[in-house]
């Protein structure tokens, strides 16, 4: 009956044999009846694996819960972000209904708040507060305290703990409203205190006046019953109550012993027993009250009476429910139970002295998977839509200035920061001198983690000053990619077990049933992508060139893209600020054709692909899915931006910069910048590339 009533704790249990189901499949179904729990009572005692499956799923659930705050904590602060530089949104359709639940019963008109609602009430409908019909004076009738005006007596009767509301409302006949303030003399004083000049008796609260009608109830009842011996006692005659007891039990047994044993027969066998004591019907009556609540109660059927026994029980009641001075005593015993209860407690505790309800320790685990509501979240922040964009700034006059490679990787020759290096230094002008270039990753240094408080502080504080003039990240793609969606197979036809997706279009910042692995690198690569999203706005908003590469999206509508996301969507949207471009990697040395797709602000970065692309090179034909013969990934060649490309990125934020009006002279970097600088200038040869997932 608890597990149908959701009570208990079979139902506690199977709560949680329902969350552990989330993330490793049981060896039974959960049990929903008796048998159900004896099958997994037996199946649960030879499972040796048992609890290392409640370790994991706890791993897992945390996991999941971590990724759902980090991408509500980013997703929150880069819409502060953007509303800081005076960007507002339009209300989605959630707010909306929230923010139009007040609504006019008398016209069409809607409100944010239950104020504006009355005020509107008020103006337009001449509708007054409930209060205000029990005002026609600067005096309370409650309490008989004077307040001056009959505004601040309305205010007085708003907060209910002074009781007076209680005293007045269902008393008093509500009337109209009076209007009284201050004479001339007192005006601007500020708030004269309340005094009493009436002297009597106060208004009995609700809860007074209610006892006073059950004390009333009760005696109503009690004059009532007393002439019809509703109150006579057993104990005032001994001789009579037990000559009339013995004939009620032999009246029972002459109707279990007849021939017909139903209703009929037992109200006439027991009407005619009490017709044959020669006493008062009622006086009759009271005695066989007493002998169904004393003697009748202890009554024991033989084997061969239990089949009558709900005639019996029928039978009894419905006989009791005739006699009047019965239905009188059920009333009065339950007025005594109202009065109890009104009586408890009659003077209040103070605060202090008041105690807190103890409540029953709760059993039942409820579990809010925030990870679980992502989905829903994004779909919210697909609706987005800007109804005022944010302001743009300029960068300041004076340096130092910086260009930062972002996920850079390792330092090798021909790269983003040797070719931006070489474009600074060709420049004739004095103010190239305060520009300073430098690759962060940890492939490069392991203190260039950028969730290192330190480091990000440092980032976010330069780029909100706009000292930033060139932004290139390329955020790891490895949990975005479409390639885990294609098969793969063996040189002999067999399928491979390759990485399994991650995300999908409507869930793409996770999908359920990932392993703890899966859901790290899916913490990482989310991570990573939001904070360099969250400084491209500052960056992008004081005048520097920005440059976001990934992937491009997949033909495929229902895989996973960070341009299918709400937040780039919105950033997208109207081409104000931000746009995108699309091109193919192998025009400019790529070992594959890797569609790619730019986030680029504040710079001509399609056009100097076009005129730097390289002429005469053959397409790859071979797409960059599955292993290579060596056993690596095909993709590992693409993790690297060729030569050519890496120009081009240069050329395109160069040329943003000349664009710049900055001056010649500047202070020079903070040391951090400074040691930032010194660890990213120089190529060290034994180093490699690290992978996309490095565990923090």
């Amino acid at each position: 009956m608890e597990l149908q009533n959701n009570k208990g704790w079979p139902f506690e249990v199977s709560e949680d044999l329902k969350w552990l189901a989330s993330f490793h499949e049981l060896p039974f179904d959960i049990p929903v009846d008796r048998a159900g729990w004896i099958t997994a009572w037996s199946v649960l005692r030879t499972c040796k694996p048992w609890r290392k499956w409640v370790s994991r799923a706890v791993a897992k659930h945390l996991e999941q819960e971590k990724i759902a705050y980090e991408i509500q904590f980013y997703h929150h602060h880069i819409q502060q972000e953007l509303e800081s530089a005076g960007m507002e949104l339009a209300p989605t359709s959630l707010e909306v209904l929230e923010q139009t639940l007040h609504q006019c019963v008398q016209c069409d008109a809607s409100f944010h708040t239950a104020q504006q609602l009355a005020l509107h009430a008020f103006k337009i409908h001449q509708q007054r507060s409930a209060e205000s019909h029990y005002v026609q004076s600067e005096v309370c009738a409650g309490c008989l305290r004077t307040f001056h005006t009959t505004f601040r007596v309305m205010q007085h009767l708003r907060y209910r703990g002074n009781q007076c509301w209680d005293r007045l409302h269902g008393a008093r006949t509500p009337a109209e409203p009076a209007h009284v303030t201050l004479p001339s003399h007192l005006a601007g004083v500020c708030r004269l205190p309340a005094v009493r000049r009436h002297h009597g008796p106060l208004r009995p609260t609700s809860r007074q006046r209610e006892l006073l009608r059950v004390r009333r109830e009760i005696d109503q009842v009690w004059r009532e019953g007393h002439p019809d011996f509703a109150w006579w006692e057993a104990t005032q005659n001994i001789e009579l109550t037990t000559r009339c007891n013995q004939a009620f039990n032999d009246s029972l047994d002459r109707w279990f012993q007849g021939d017909s044993i139903d209703v009929v027969s037992f109200h006439n066998l027991f009407f005619a027993t009490m017709f044959s004591f020669e006493i008062p019907e009622f006086h009759a009556a009271r005695l066989f009250i007493h002998w169904s609540e004393t003697v009748f109660a202890d009554f024991v059927p033989d084997e061969n009476q239990l089949e009558h026994m709900a005639s019996l029980d029928e039978a009894m009641m419905t006989l009791l429910e005739d006699l009047h001075i019965w239905k009188l005593r059920l009333r009065y015993h339950q007025l005594q139970q109202q009065l109890h209860h009104l009586m408890q407690d009659e003077e209040p505790l103070s605060p202090l002295e008041r105690q807190a309800p103890q409540k029953r320790r709760a059993r039942l685990h409820p579990f809010d998977l925030c990870f679980n509501q992502m989905k829903e979240e994004e779909m919210v922040r697909r609706t987005w839509r800007m109804t005022s964009r944010p302001c743009r700034s300029v960068a300041p006059e004076q340096g130092p200035y910086f260009v930062i490679h972002l996920y850079a990787g390792r330092r090798r020759e021909a790269d983003f920061h040797h070719y931006m290096t070489e474009l600074i230094a060709d420049c004739p002008h004095a103010w190239a001198n305060n520009i300073i270039v430098i690759s962060l990753d940890t492939a490069i240094d392991s203190s260039m983690n950028v969730h290192s408080e330190r480091l990000w502080t440092w980032l976010l504080t330069t780029a909100r000053a706009g000292r930033i003039l060139g932004f290139l990240l390329g955020p790891p793609c490895e949990t975005w990619s479409s390639a885990r969606h294609e098969p793969t197979f063996d040189q002999d036809g067999h399928p491979l077990r390759g990485p399994r997706p991650l995300r999908q279009a409507e869930a793409c910042w996770g999908i359920p049933g990932l392993s703890l692995k899966e859901l790290q690198q899916l913490s990482v690569g989310s991570c990573l992508l939001l904070r360099g999203l969250w400084l491209c706005i500052p960056i992008a908003l004081t005048g520097g060139a920005v440059m976001l590469e990934h992937p491009a999206p997949p033909y495929q509508e229902e895989r996973a893209s960070i341009f299918r996301t709400g937040l780039l969507t919105l950033l997208l949207r109207d081409g104000w600020l931000f746009r995108r471009h699309t091109f193919q990697q192998w025009r400019h040395g790529s070992g594959g054709v890797k569609p790619t797709t730019l986030f680029y602000a504040n710079n001509k970065v399609p056009e100097v692909l076009d005129e730097l692309a390289l002429q005469g090179i053959a397409k790859p034909t071979g797409a960059l899915i599955g292993r290579s013969e060596s056993g690596r990934f095909k993709t590992e060649v693409a993790k690297e931006y060729p030569s050519n490309l890496c120009l081009c990125f240069a050329t395109a934020i160069w040329r943003r910069i000349e664009s710049l009006k900055l001056g010649e002279l500047g202070e020079g970097p903070s040391q951090f910048a400074t040691e930032l600088a010194a660890a990213s200038a120089w190529v060290d040869p034994s180093k490699g590339y690290m992978p996309d997932y490095q565990p923090q």
